[in-house]
């Protein structure tokens, strides 16, 4: 079974939440393309919040992957999805 898991860490939060979910994601992963996507049995998503969206990186990527979803190469791969976010306290 072939498993990716696709990680956006730009200040080490989201790797961090990554180690400790699975103790061999290393920091030489390559960079995520659609064509990364079309073979593993299963995906997981480490992404960081942007002022409460996804990073432009993150959005390009499933932008890119519209034609794995028209041509169904997606269909039925089990996918997880962990985030770090946080908020800034304006009332100080």
């Amino acid at each position: 079974m072939t498993n990716v898991a696709i990680i956006y860490s730009m200040y080490g939060h989201v790797d961090k939440l990554a180690s400790s979910l699975q103790a061999s994601v290393t920091p030489t992963l390559p960079i995520a393309t659609p064509g990364l996507l079309e073979d593993p049995d299963g995906i997981l998503l480490g992404i960081p919040t942007r002022f409460g969206m996804l990073p432009a990186q993150v959005k390009g990527l499933f932008d890119a992957c519209g034609g794995l979803w028209t041509g169904g190469e997606i269909i039925g791969k089990p996918c997880g999805i962990f985030f770090s976010s946080n908020q800034v306290d304006l009332r100080s």
